[in-house]
């Protein structure tokens, strides 16, 4: 692995600790439960992390052309 996956990896777990801890924290949860809870967190942090290829914008046509929207009297 490089270097930048290691560290997304490490914070990504990071940020499962986190959540989970935080959760398990304020809400009652069976120990059988807490393996599964920790997947489906991880599993959630981990598809925000994937990124989208932006689709590409299309060209802008302007409303008016240039010389009907420019005036003599401005």
């Amino acid at each position: 692995m490089t270097e930048e996956a290691d560290h997304n990896l490490d914070a990504l777990i990071e940020l499962t600790a986190d959540v989970v801890s935080a959760y398990v924290s304020n809400n009652p949860v069976p120990v059988g439960d807490l393996p599964a809870l920790i997947g489906q967190v991880h599993a959630a942090l981990k598809g925000t992390s994937v990124s989208v290829s932006a689709e590409q914008p299309q060209a802008l046509k302007p409303a008016v052309p240039i010389k009907k929207s420019v005036m003599a009297d401005y």
